[in-house]
């Protein structure tokens, strides 16, 4: 590690038994990522930490360090979790574009795959899973019913899959972004969770059927990465005081995984602020939560079955009634 890091104005690990931070420095030259584990709180300019490590090259690289090698990582296994976050932002879009960091107290002793390079695991018994292991989501599973959240989090495992990077007290703990401005309020849930459905720590997202996760021997790269065609000629076709149906031309997905649903979202009239208000699968959607005497935008996005979502519809402007 070096003698000097950027650490944003601000910065607190977060409140888990791992006491986690992550810091990106984009002025570095590539940019860089430093890792720590049992971190204390900054002060007066400098930080504490029990463990920690560099990834190199954000932008274009693989993380591996000059002339090779990691530096190693804030986890078990030397692998960062950032890529495998799950950001607020991925939730509130409905798509996370990448492989998944996992924990799990499922983990192997003395046992590991690339790109772990090191284990903390203690599950000795038959069935326990190689930290480093790529596990899948069986993509064969239609999860277009799932609740929202869950739903999201089972398109990303079937189509990217996860990495186990660390022990965990829980059989699967996915890795989720914190909310800066909850960082020492323990128990309290960012918002952007709380709208998906998506509870605390540990929750057991009961409606993905795990049983059906299996470990990969290899991957061999085959997704579906071409998104639908976006909904064509939305219109309103009925408004009432406190609700809006709208209906649109059926998007495809040309020789991909298959339209499997469509997201409705209400924006204010500056279209800075939107909400996701109704899903389902087919080409007419209404919002029951409309109020009197409003005017909202509403677009829609199709979305296929591996998770990828297509580009927004025609934006179209509806007043609702006074009533």
């Amino acid at each position: 590690m070096p003698t000097a890091v950027r650490l944003p104005a601000g910065a607190l690990p977060n409140t888990g038994s791992d006491h986690a931070l992550i810091s990106i420095d984009w002025t570095a030259n590539p940019p860089v990522s430093y890792d720590f584990w049992g971190a204390a709180q900054p002060s007066g300019g400098t930080i504490s930490t029990s463990w920690g490590g560099i990834t190199y090259d954000l932008a274009n690289g693989s993380g591996i360090g000059p002339g090779g090698g990691t530096s190693g990582s804030a986890t078990a296994t030397n692998v960062s979790r950032l890529a495998g976050v799950v950001r607020m932002r991925e939730i509130q879009a409905g798509l996370i574009p990448h492989a998944l960091a996992i924990a799990s107290s499922l983990a192997c002793p003395g046992y590991f795959r690339y790109p772990a390079s090191h284990t903390d695991g203690f599950d000795a018994s038959a069935n326990c899973v190689p930290e480093g292991s790529r596990v899948q989501l069986d993509p064969s599973i239609n999860v277009g019913a799932l609740p929202y959240g869950q739903q999201v989090i089972a398109k990303a495992l079937q189509t990217f899959g996860a990495y186990v990077v660390d022990n965990a007290g829980a059989s699967i703990a996915v890795v989720f972004e914190s909310d800066p401005s909850l960082i020492g309020k323990p128990g309290q849930i960012p918002a952007a969770y709380q709208s998906a459905g998506l509870a605390w720590d540990y929750y057991d997202m009961n409606a993905i059927p795990w049983s059906r996760l299996r470990v990969l021997q290899q991957w061999d790269g085959n997704v579906d990465v071409t998104p639908p065609t976006a909904p064509a000629g939305v219109t309103a076709v009925s408004v009432a005081p406190t609700s809006v149906t709208v209906a649109w031309q059926a998007s495809n997905d040309g020789q991909g995984s298959g339209v499997v649903g469509y997201y409705l979202w209400r924006g204010d009239p500056s279209g800075q602020y939107w909400t996701m208000v109704a899903s389902g699968s087919s080409a007419t959607l209404a919002d029951r939560s409309a109020l009197p005497g409003q005017t909202y935008l509403y677009g829609v996005r199709a979305q296929d079955g591996v998770g990828r979502l297509s580009s927004s519809s025609n934006i179209i402007s509806v007043r609702t009634p006074v009533g």
